[in-house]
Protein backbone atom coordinates (compact mmCIF):
# COMPACT_ATOMS: atom_id res chain seq x y z
CA UNK A 1 0.00 0.00 0.00
CA UNK A 2 1.44 3.01 -1.03
CA UNK A 3 2.01 6.29 1.03
CA UNK A 4 0.20 9.91 0.88
CA UNK A 5 1.97 12.39 0.88
CA UNK A 6 3.58 14.18 4.25
CA UNK A 7 1.37 16.47 5.77
CA UNK A 8 2.55 18.55 8.95
CA UNK A 9 1.34 19.08 12.27
CA UNK A 10 2.79 21.97 14.76
CA UNK A 11 0.60 21.95 17.74
CA UNK A 12 3.13 21.77 20.67
CA UNK A 13 0.84 22.47 23.58
CA UNK A 14 -2.11 20.50 22.99
CA UNK A 15 -3.38 17.12 24.39
CA UNK A 16 -4.33 15.60 21.08
CA UNK A 17 -3.16 15.49 17.01
CA UNK A 18 -5.50 14.81 14.67
CA UNK A 19 -4.30 13.77 11.12
CA UNK A 20 -4.07 16.97 8.99
CA UNK A 21 -5.70 14.46 6.13
CA UNK A 22 -8.85 13.12 7.64
CA UNK A 23 -8.95 14.82 10.94
CA UNK A 24 -8.72 11.53 12.86
CA UNK A 25 -6.90 11.42 16.11
CA UNK A 26 -3.11 10.03 16.20
CA UNK A 27 -2.17 7.40 18.19
CA UNK A 28 1.41 8.29 18.99
CA UNK A 29 3.34 5.46 20.28
CA UNK A 30 5.98 5.32 22.87
CA UNK A 31 9.24 7.10 21.60
CA UNK A 32 7.78 8.22 18.72
CA UNK A 33 10.82 10.07 16.84
CA UNK A 34 8.85 12.50 15.03
CA UNK A 35 6.66 10.87 11.87
CA UNK A 36 2.77 9.23 12.78
CA UNK A 37 1.06 7.74 10.41
CA UNK A 38 -3.20 7.47 10.74
CA UNK A 39 -4.64 4.56 11.36
CA UNK A 40 -7.49 5.73 9.40
CA UNK A 41 -6.08 6.80 6.25
CA UNK A 42 -2.61 6.17 6.16
CA UNK A 43 -1.10 9.51 5.99
CA UNK A 44 2.21 10.31 7.44
CA UNK A 45 1.99 13.21 9.91
CA UNK A 46 4.85 15.12 10.86
CA UNK A 47 4.49 15.76 14.46
CA UNK A 48 7.44 19.34 14.66
CA UNK A 49 7.59 18.97 18.22
CA UNK A 50 8.58 15.41 18.60
CA UNK A 51 11.08 16.08 15.86
CA UNK A 52 12.13 19.66 17.59
CA UNK A 53 12.65 17.22 21.08
CA UNK A 54 14.42 14.22 19.53
CA UNK A 55 16.87 16.65 17.54
CA UNK A 56 17.32 18.28 21.24
CA UNK A 57 18.22 15.02 22.68
CA UNK A 58 20.58 14.09 20.31
CA UNK A 59 22.24 17.63 20.69
CA UNK A 60 22.40 17.37 24.38
CA UNK A 61 24.31 13.65 24.43
CA UNK A 62 20.81 13.05 26.96
CA UNK A 63 21.23 9.57 28.03
CA UNK A 64 18.33 9.08 30.60
CA UNK A 65 15.68 10.84 32.76
CA UNK A 66 12.59 10.46 34.52
CA UNK A 67 9.50 10.18 32.79
CA UNK A 68 6.34 12.12 32.75
CA UNK A 69 3.27 10.47 31.96
CA UNK A 70 0.07 12.91 31.33
CA UNK A 71 -2.40 10.32 31.78
CA UNK A 72 -2.85 10.23 35.29
CA UNK A 73 -5.74 13.18 35.69
CA UNK A 74 -7.00 11.70 38.85
CA UNK A 75 -3.38 11.70 40.70
CA UNK A 76 -2.77 15.42 39.83
CA UNK A 77 -5.97 16.52 41.03
CA UNK A 78 -5.09 14.78 44.65
CA UNK A 79 -1.90 16.57 44.02
CA UNK A 80 -3.35 19.77 43.37
CA UNK A 81 -5.83 20.02 46.14
CA UNK A 82 -2.86 19.73 48.38
CA UNK A 83 -1.12 22.33 46.61
CA UNK A 84 -3.73 24.48 46.38
CA UNK A 85 -4.77 24.23 50.68
CA UNK A 86 -1.14 24.20 51.80
CA UNK A 87 -1.54 27.95 53.11
CA UNK A 88 -3.37 28.42 55.73
CA UNK A 89 -4.51 31.86 54.62
CA UNK A 90 -6.24 30.78 51.19
CA UNK A 91 -9.61 31.86 50.55
CA UNK A 92 -11.59 28.65 51.62
CA UNK A 93 -13.50 28.64 48.35
CA UNK A 94 -10.35 28.33 46.43
CA UNK A 95 -10.86 24.10 45.08
CA UNK A 96 -13.92 25.56 43.82
CA UNK A 97 -13.25 28.61 42.02
CA UNK A 98 -9.71 27.72 40.68
CA UNK A 99 -9.38 26.78 37.57
CA UNK A 100 -6.34 25.82 35.48
CA UNK A 101 -5.99 27.43 32.20
CA UNK A 102 -3.23 25.60 30.62
CA UNK A 103 -1.46 22.37 31.95
CA UNK A 104 1.98 22.18 30.33
CA UNK A 105 4.72 19.14 30.29
CA UNK A 106 8.02 20.25 30.38
CA UNK A 107 11.18 18.27 30.12
CA UNK A 108 14.08 19.74 32.29
CA UNK A 109 17.50 19.34 31.38
CA UNK A 110 19.69 18.42 34.15
CA UNK A 111 23.07 17.78 35.26
CA UNK A 112 23.05 14.64 37.47
CA UNK A 113 26.63 14.31 39.12
CA UNK A 114 28.25 11.63 41.22
CA UNK A 115 30.31 13.70 43.16
CA UNK A 116 33.40 12.84 45.32
CA UNK A 117 35.40 15.34 47.48
CA UNK A 118 37.72 15.47 50.15
CA UNK A 119 39.24 18.53 52.14
CA UNK A 120 42.22 19.36 55.38
CA UNK A 121 40.60 21.06 58.03
CA UNK A 122 42.17 22.41 61.35
CA UNK A 123 40.29 22.08 64.69
CA UNK A 124 41.20 22.32 68.54
CA UNK A 125 42.07 19.25 70.42
CA UNK A 126 41.26 19.12 74.08
CA UNK A 127 43.43 16.72 76.48
CA UNK A 128 42.54 16.61 80.03
CA UNK A 129 45.01 17.90 82.83
CA UNK A 130 45.54 18.20 86.40
CA UNK A 131 47.54 21.30 88.11
CA UNK A 132 48.01 22.44 91.87
CA UNK A 133 45.96 25.88 92.25
CA UNK A 134 48.07 27.31 95.36
CA UNK A 135 44.91 29.53 96.05
CA UNK A 136 42.78 26.78 97.08
CA UNK A 137 45.35 24.17 97.59
CA UNK A 138 44.21 21.69 95.86
CA UNK A 139 44.83 20.03 92.56
CA UNK A 140 41.83 20.83 90.05
CA UNK A 141 40.84 19.39 86.34
CA UNK A 142 41.71 21.68 83.36
CA UNK A 143 41.49 21.34 79.33
CA UNK A 144 44.30 22.64 77.55
CA UNK A 145 43.72 23.14 73.73
CA UNK A 146 46.15 22.18 70.83
CA UNK A 147 45.75 22.93 66.86
CA UNK A 148 45.18 19.76 65.32
CA UNK A 149 44.70 18.39 61.82
CA UNK A 150 42.47 16.14 59.94
CA UNK A 151 40.96 14.90 56.15
CA UNK A 152 37.76 14.51 55.75
CA UNK A 153 35.55 13.10 52.39
CA UNK A 154 32.54 12.82 51.02
CA UNK A 155 30.29 11.00 48.43
CA UNK A 156 27.17 11.76 46.47
CA UNK A 157 24.92 11.95 43.99
CA UNK A 158 23.32 15.21 43.51
CA UNK A 159 21.82 17.23 40.22
CA UNK A 160 21.61 20.35 39.28
CA UNK A 161 19.66 22.07 36.78
CA UNK A 162 20.61 22.68 33.19
CA UNK A 163 18.10 25.38 32.51
CA UNK A 164 17.92 28.61 34.55
CA UNK A 165 14.39 29.63 33.99
CA UNK A 166 13.03 26.81 35.77
CA UNK A 167 15.76 26.25 38.42
CA UNK A 168 14.06 27.68 41.52
CA UNK A 169 11.15 25.24 41.11
CA UNK A 170 13.53 22.21 39.96
CA UNK A 171 15.79 22.48 42.74
CA UNK A 172 12.53 22.67 45.32
CA UNK A 173 11.44 19.27 43.77
CA UNK A 174 14.50 17.19 42.70
CA UNK A 175 17.30 18.07 45.22
CA UNK A 176 16.96 14.40 46.47
CA UNK A 177 17.03 12.11 43.20
CA UNK A 178 18.96 9.09 42.64
CA UNK A 179 20.45 6.81 40.27
CA UNK A 180 17.60 4.58 40.20
CA UNK A 181 15.12 7.20 39.63
CA UNK A 182 16.32 7.64 36.51
CA UNK A 183 15.78 5.39 33.28
CA UNK A 184 17.27 4.59 29.92
CA UNK A 185 16.36 7.26 27.25
CA UNK A 186 14.78 4.82 25.21
CA UNK A 187 12.82 3.70 27.73
CA UNK A 188 11.72 7.28 29.24
CA UNK A 189 7.75 7.62 28.24
CA UNK A 190 6.65 11.59 28.07
CA UNK A 191 3.29 12.83 26.37
CA UNK A 192 3.34 13.99 22.55
CA UNK A 193 2.85 17.74 23.81
CA UNK A 194 5.75 18.16 26.29
CA UNK A 195 8.63 20.39 25.55
CA UNK A 196 12.07 19.91 25.89
CA UNK A 197 14.20 22.36 26.89
CA UNK A 198 17.52 23.22 26.04
CA UNK A 199 20.73 23.69 28.35
CA UNK A 200 20.87 27.27 29.07
CA UNK A 201 23.00 26.81 32.49
CA UNK A 202 26.72 25.62 32.38
CA UNK A 203 27.61 23.06 33.85
CA UNK A 204 30.75 24.51 36.22
CA UNK A 205 28.35 27.07 36.58
CA UNK A 206 25.54 24.88 37.95
CA UNK A 207 27.64 22.59 39.96
CA UNK A 208 29.03 25.68 41.90
CA UNK A 209 25.99 26.81 42.81
CA UNK A 210 23.85 23.55 43.61
CA UNK A 211 26.48 21.09 43.98
CA UNK A 212 29.17 21.87 45.79
CA UNK A 213 27.72 24.04 48.54
CA UNK A 214 25.99 20.54 49.22
CA UNK A 215 29.50 18.85 49.52
CA UNK A 216 31.03 21.14 51.68
CA UNK A 217 28.18 21.01 54.10
CA UNK A 218 28.94 17.16 53.53
CA UNK A 219 32.22 17.34 54.67
CA UNK A 220 32.10 19.47 57.03
CA UNK A 221 29.62 16.73 58.87
CA UNK A 222 31.54 14.16 58.10
CA UNK A 223 34.95 15.92 59.88
CA UNK A 224 32.57 16.45 63.14
CA UNK A 225 31.67 12.54 62.87
CA UNK A 226 34.98 12.04 62.68
CA UNK A 227 36.21 13.61 66.09
CA UNK A 228 36.82 11.83 69.12
CA UNK A 229 37.00 13.49 72.86
CA UNK A 230 37.18 17.34 73.67
CA UNK A 231 37.01 18.90 70.03
CA UNK A 232 36.15 22.57 69.09
CA UNK A 233 36.48 24.98 66.48
CA UNK A 234 36.45 23.08 63.03
CA UNK A 235 37.32 25.15 59.71
CA UNK A 236 37.70 23.88 56.21
CA UNK A 237 40.53 24.88 54.55
CA UNK A 238 39.62 24.43 50.28
CA UNK A 239 38.55 21.39 49.22
CA UNK A 240 38.92 18.82 45.93
CA UNK A 241 36.13 18.16 44.48
CA UNK A 242 35.57 15.60 41.52
CA UNK A 243 33.11 16.59 39.29
CA UNK A 244 34.06 14.30 36.37
CA UNK A 245 31.22 11.93 36.47
CA UNK A 246 28.42 13.27 35.45
CA UNK A 247 25.30 12.10 33.18
CA UNK A 248 22.90 14.78 31.18
CA UNK A 249 19.44 13.92 31.94
CA UNK A 250 16.17 15.26 31.36
CA UNK A 251 13.49 15.22 33.72
CA UNK A 252 9.62 15.46 33.88
CA UNK A 253 7.68 18.60 34.72
CA UNK A 254 3.89 19.84 35.36
CA UNK A 255 3.68 23.40 34.81
CA UNK A 256 -0.17 24.78 35.53
CA UNK A 257 -1.15 28.24 34.90
CA UNK A 258 -4.10 28.45 37.37
CA UNK A 259 -6.78 31.47 37.45
CA UNK A 260 -8.72 32.70 40.94
CA UNK A 261 -10.96 35.55 40.78
CA UNK A 262 -9.05 36.56 37.30
CA UNK A 263 -6.22 36.60 38.81
CA UNK A 264 -3.14 34.36 37.71
CA UNK A 265 -0.93 32.10 39.66
CA UNK A 266 1.70 28.71 38.92
CA UNK A 267 2.16 25.61 40.22
CA UNK A 268 4.66 22.86 39.91
CA UNK A 269 4.23 19.03 40.53
CA UNK A 270 7.02 16.73 40.11
CA UNK A 271 6.77 14.10 37.68
CA UNK A 272 5.33 11.81 39.91
CA UNK A 273 2.44 13.52 41.46
CA UNK A 274 3.49 13.86 45.22
CA UNK A 275 5.46 17.07 45.39
CA UNK A 276 4.33 20.35 44.12
CA UNK A 277 5.97 24.23 44.55
CA UNK A 278 3.34 27.67 44.28
CA UNK A 279 4.51 30.52 42.95
CA UNK A 280 2.03 32.87 45.09
CA UNK A 281 -0.79 31.09 46.07
CA UNK A 282 -3.92 33.49 46.45
CA UNK A 283 -4.54 35.19 50.24
CA UNK A 284 -7.34 36.18 51.65
CA UNK A 285 -6.62 39.20 53.37
CA UNK A 286 -9.06 38.73 56.48
CA UNK A 287 -7.42 35.24 56.72
CA UNK A 288 -4.46 36.62 56.93
CA UNK A 289 -5.42 39.55 59.28
CA UNK A 290 -6.13 37.30 61.68
CA UNK A 291 -3.48 34.94 61.45
CA UNK A 292 -1.63 37.95 62.54
CA UNK A 293 -3.59 38.81 65.53
CA UNK A 294 -3.99 35.03 66.71
CA UNK A 295 0.12 34.87 66.72
CA UNK A 296 0.06 38.19 68.20
CA UNK A 297 -1.95 36.91 70.84
CA UNK A 298 0.29 33.68 71.68
CA UNK A 299 3.46 36.70 71.74
CA UNK A 300 1.18 38.61 74.14
CA UNK A 301 0.21 36.13 76.52
CA UNK A 302 3.86 34.74 76.83
CA UNK A 303 5.21 38.04 77.91
CA UNK A 304 2.53 38.53 80.26
CA UNK A 305 3.07 35.22 81.64
CA UNK A 306 6.42 36.06 82.22
CA UNK A 307 5.39 39.07 84.30
CA UNK A 308 3.42 37.88 86.09
CA UNK A 309 5.61 35.35 87.40
CA UNK A 310 8.16 37.89 88.55
CA UNK A 311 6.84 38.72 91.74
CA UNK A 312 7.50 35.08 93.09
CA UNK A 313 11.35 35.83 92.47
CA UNK A 314 10.39 38.83 95.83
CA UNK A 315 9.68 35.81 97.92
CA UNK A 316 12.35 34.01 97.34
CA UNK A 317 15.01 36.98 97.40
CA UNK A 318 13.63 37.80 100.83
CA UNK A 319 13.76 33.95 101.61
CA UNK A 320 17.63 34.22 101.19
CA UNK A 321 18.19 37.14 103.09
CA UNK A 322 16.13 36.11 105.94
CA UNK A 323 17.86 32.85 106.06
CA UNK A 324 21.27 34.64 105.76
CA UNK A 325 20.39 36.99 108.80
CA UNK A 326 18.21 34.54 111.16
CA UNK A 327 17.88 30.90 110.32
CA UNK A 328 18.53 28.79 106.88
CA UNK A 329 15.69 26.85 107.72
CA UNK A 330 13.76 29.81 106.79
CA UNK A 331 15.74 29.96 103.24
CA UNK A 332 14.56 25.91 102.62
CA UNK A 333 10.65 27.05 103.56
CA UNK A 334 10.58 30.38 102.01
CA UNK A 335 12.24 29.19 98.40
CA UNK A 336 10.28 25.93 98.38
CA UNK A 337 6.98 27.43 99.12
CA UNK A 338 7.42 30.14 96.35
CA UNK A 339 8.50 27.47 93.82
CA UNK A 340 5.38 25.66 94.78
CA UNK A 341 3.04 28.52 94.40
CA UNK A 342 4.27 29.98 91.03
CA UNK A 343 4.27 26.60 89.29
CA UNK A 344 0.41 26.08 90.60
CA UNK A 345 -0.42 29.78 89.67
CA UNK A 346 1.22 28.74 85.83
CA UNK A 347 -0.49 25.78 85.66
CA UNK A 348 -3.95 27.08 86.65
CA UNK A 349 -4.22 30.83 85.62
CA UNK A 350 -1.26 31.43 82.92
CA UNK A 351 -0.97 28.29 81.02
CA UNK A 352 -4.32 27.73 80.06
CA UNK A 353 -4.12 31.51 77.95
CA UNK A 354 -1.50 30.77 76.12
CA UNK A 355 -2.68 27.18 75.53
CA UNK A 356 -6.19 28.78 74.05
CA UNK A 357 -4.50 30.82 71.85
CA UNK A 358 -2.29 27.87 70.46
CA UNK A 359 -5.89 25.96 70.21
CA UNK A 360 -7.55 28.64 68.36
CA UNK A 361 -4.59 28.91 65.91
CA UNK A 362 -4.53 24.99 65.08
CA UNK A 363 -8.59 25.36 64.95
CA UNK A 364 -7.82 28.59 62.01
CA UNK A 365 -5.17 26.24 60.43
CA UNK A 366 -7.44 23.30 60.08
CA UNK A 367 -10.41 24.72 58.62
CA UNK A 368 -8.26 25.03 55.29
CA UNK A 369 -7.52 20.93 55.82
CA UNK A 370 -11.24 20.05 56.39
CA UNK A 371 -12.03 22.20 53.02
CA UNK A 372 -9.74 20.18 51.25
CA UNK A 373 -11.33 16.96 52.91
CA UNK A 374 -14.82 17.98 51.99
CA UNK A 375 -14.21 18.83 48.77
CA UNK A 376 -15.74 16.03 46.45
CA UNK A 377 -15.55 18.04 42.98
CA UNK A 378 -12.52 18.29 40.74
CA UNK A 379 -10.51 20.83 40.03
CA UNK A 380 -11.22 22.88 36.72
CA UNK A 381 -9.36 22.27 34.27
CA UNK A 382 -7.42 19.04 34.84
CA UNK A 383 -7.77 16.97 31.97
CA UNK A 384 -9.89 13.08 33.06
CA UNK A 385 -8.40 10.49 32.03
Amino acid sequence: MSMKPMTYSDEPEVKAFHCKNCGAPLDIPKNAKGVVVCQNCNTENVITNLVKNMAILEKENISSGISLDSKSGYELQICMKKALTSDSCVPLDILEKTVVKKEEHIMIPAYFFHCNASAPFSYEAGTQKERYNSSKGQMEKYTEWQQAFGQASASADLVAPGNKEYEDAFHKLYSDLSPKDFVDIESLEYPADAVILSYDYPQNAAFDKYIKPEMEDRLHKNAEKSMHGEWRGISMTGGIFDKSDMTRVIIGLYRLVCEYNEKEFTVFVSSDKNRFVCDSLPQDKDRVRKLSELYQGIRDAQKQRLKKLLPFAIPIVVSVILGVVINPAILLIGIVASIIAMIIYNKKVLAPVVKAGKERLKEFEDEVETVRENFKGSIQGIQKF
